[in-house]
């Protein structure tokens, strides 16, 4: 799966802990393991360095910026709120968004 469509994977994202850092690495490891995406390429891409990234996914970070939540979830194309898990948005607002994502998408 190319990058410009790892937004398509968040129909796969959990929302089940309520510690979302487990949730955002979680949500990560799945666009990193079902796509063709590295995660140089990952960090790159959302203007963050490879260590945070890196910590972030494998050192049990137990908190992480909101600053880079919002970029990783910026370059993977789907909400901050999708990719923490937080579920403020309802099914029918996500299944909307999802909508719209895909027909915009290349």
């Amino acid at each position: 799966m190319k990058k410009e469509n790892l937004h398509k994977l968040s129909e796969y994202f959990t929302r089940e802990s309520t510690i979302f850092t487990d949730n955002l690495r979680h949500n990560l490891d799945i666009c990193l393991k079902y796509s063709d995406i590295t995660i140089h390429e990952l960090a790159e891409s959302a203007g963050i360095s490879f260590d945070t990234l890196k910590n972030l996914l494998y050192q049990n970070s137990k908190d992480c910026k909101l600053s880079t939540a919002a970029l990783l979830a910026k370059a993977i194309g789907v909400t901050v709120d999708e990719l923490i898990g937080l579920d403020t948005i309802r099914s029918e607002e996500r299944r909307v968004g999802k909508e719209c994502r895909s027909r915009w998408s290349p």
